[in-house]
């Protein structure tokens, strides 16, 4: 029988990858914007309602790790709940920041996208190292020693690449790029 949980990772392992195309896009827009010195009407898109898509991937970012730990019982491990602090209260911040039309938010959101991004990368690397064999990096990762799961364990391996820290790594790099346009127009005179 096919589980709602199997079912769930299967979707976001699908939206994973597009979320990697669209990362992979924004990165070449926000390039081209920055060095060409020329603004197309996507990226004007982009910046107007960069907060706003933004804020729609850090609360699915926040659903998605809530149901693998409360519905799946996939307990986080010690770099997974770093990444949750620096996930979770951008939902808060750019919500209100919308609400209250603050165009500065990037100023205080964006540091923590990168933050986030940072720490996915490196759990990402880590995970992918000792998955194929290397076992140096185990000192390296601060799991397992104080009981908690190993921030190296695969709850799943989707696509040959796609795991859970995959799937942060693909929300902070979402986030980081969409915030970035945003500050783009929070910077227009």
């Amino acid at each position: 029988m096919y589980s709602i949980v199997a079912s769930v990772t299967d979707t976001l392992a699908i939206f994973t990858v597009f979320g990697n195309v669209l990362a992979i896009a924004l990165i070449a827009l926000y390039l081209f914007t920055k060095f060409k010195k020329k603004e197309i009407k996507l990226s004007q898109l982009l910046s107007k309602h960069g907060v706003l898509f933004a804020w729609l991937v850090s609360f699915s970012a926040m659903a998605a790790s809530l149901f693998y730990s409360e519905y799946a019982k996939y307990p986080p491990c010690e770099l997974c709940w770093i990444q949750r602090i620096f996930f979770y209260p951008q939902v808060l911040i750019l919500g209100i920041a919308m609400y209250k039309k603050d165009k500065n938010v990037t100023r205080y959101a964006l540091p923590m996208a990168i933050i986030g991004l940072l720490v996915a990368i490196y759990q990402y690397i880590a995970q992918m190292l000792t998955a194929a064999g290397n076992t140096i990096i185990d000192s390296f990762v601060p799991c397992g020693a104080s009981g908690a799961p190993s921030c190296t364990e695969f709850y799943f391996l989707k696509f040959g690449y796609i795991t859970i820290p995959l799937m942060s790594l693909t929300g902070f790099v979402l986030i980081t790029m969409l915030l970035l346009f945003a500050h783009k127009n929070a910077t227009k005179k």
